[in-house]
């Protein structure tokens, strides 16, 4: 099962989360929503979620 969380600005087709480009018309996704980013925002959210954890405790 693919995961499509984004929709394309130019055509609206549901883009899968893997890609940097629509399948449907192969316009290039948003620099926020490409893969790399969102890796790197998880890893962001991650290492705070830590730093909450090692203060409070």
């Amino acid at each position: 099962m693919t995961v499509r969380l984004f929709r394309c600005d130019e055509c609206g087709h549901r883009m899968r989360l893997g890609r940097n480009y629509c399948g449907r018309c192969f316009a290039a996704k948003p620099v926020a929503q490409r893969p790399a980013m969102m890796s790197l925002f998880a890893i962001v959210v991650a290492a705070l979620a830590a730093l909450a954890v090692v203060r409070f405790v």
